[in-house]
């Protein structure tokens, strides 16, 4: 049974580490609005402490900011609070140990160990993992393809769901070209 593995963000940095650790169980991979690495550790580090004292509600007006293209909160408002809420009632605690995860998260020298199909997709606004970050995981790996979603920043799959879904499939798809199995479902959740 062929497995597949997408996330965003921490958890497109994720899609990368199991692709390192766990070759032999992805059949295709995507890391969407991520990179091989993302931001400075100390800049990680002060994050997390201050989570830890003042809970994860501080980090909601500058996540706005940073998570959406200009646009999408007021066109969006319900999509945009949904996921702000999920920030804001995160534990602080796990927060804060995601934060810490991220700040010694480096694979970039590594990236060429990965033989798993890689998709990375990155929003064309995004200021946390713009564009490049994409394109240097697509060109690390061994098998890998950079796509941008022009009208997404940091949450490609809720700003722009039908076309992130369409990359994914299409990528993931493509694995079967010329295999004697039937395809994975076409039914993707994001």
């Amino acid at each position: 049974q062929d497995v597949y593995f997408a996330g965003v963000s921490l958890a497109g940095a994720l899609a990368l580490q199991l692709g390192l650790d766990y070759p032999q169980l992805f059949s295709g991979l995507g890391v969407i609005c991520s990179g091989a690495k993302i931001g400075e550790a100390r800049a990680w580090q002060d994050r997390a402490g201050t989570v830890r004292s003042a809970g994860t509600p501080v980090m909601v007006a500058g996540s706005a900011q940073r998570w959406f293209a200009p646009g999408f909160i007021e066109k969006n408002a319900e999509a945009a609070s949904r996921l702000l809420h999920t920030l804001q009632d995160a534990d602080r605690f796990a927060y804060a140990h995601a934060c810490e995860a991220l700040a010694g998260f480096d694979v970039r020298g590594r990236l060429g160990e990965i033989a798993t199909p890689v998709i990375a997709i990155a929003g064309g606004a995004d200021e946390v993992c713009p564009p490049p970050f994409a394109e240097a995981v697509a060109s690390g790996v061994q098998r890998g393809k950079a796509a941008v979603v022009a009208s997404a920043a940091h949450q490609a799959p809720a700003e722009a769901p039908e076309e992130t879904a369409g990359l994914l499939r299409s990528f993931f798809l493509a694995r079967w070209a010329g295999r004697p199995h039937h395809p994975p479902s076409k039914e993707f959740r994001l």
